[in-house]
């Protein structure tokens, strides 16, 4: 059996409290932090712009996961299961997906952006 005085057995009760409010501390701030950097959306897609070509779009994010026209787009959009614009599309939308952020850019008939919203699943 372990021998403590009764000093060190005081100063082992009030060092659990300690250790459980650290943990806390953890569990509560520094994983949502955490969580919150993970799901921000890339800086590329904070990068896109109105009047920008549909060609500078694809050379920045790549091929879309989604190029839609428009007459089917949002029932596509539904199907993701993430925020959508409820915008008219006037040619065609490409749709980027990343972790928990769906990009929508619309292209006009001429090739260029002309609205940009960002959604959440």
């Amino acid at each position: 059996m372990l021998c403590m005085s009764k000093y060190a057995q005081t100063r082992l009760i009030w060092l659990i409290p300690l250790i459980l409010m650290s943990a806390a501390a953890v569990l509560f701030l520094v994983i949502p932090i955490a969580a919150n950097i993970i799901t921000a959306p890339p800086r590329e897609y904070r990068a896109i712009e109105v009047g920008m070509r549909e060609e500078q779009v694809k050379q920045l994010l790549g091929e879309p996961w989604m190029d839609s026209s428009e007459a089917s787009a949002h029932r596509d959009f539904r199907d993701l299961g993430y925020e959508y614009p409820l915008r008219e599309v006037s040619h065609k939308v490409l749709v980027y997906i990343e972790g928990d952020n769906a990009l929508y850019v619309y292209i006009s008939l001429e090739g260029l952006v002309e609205y940009v919203y960002l959604g959440k699943s």
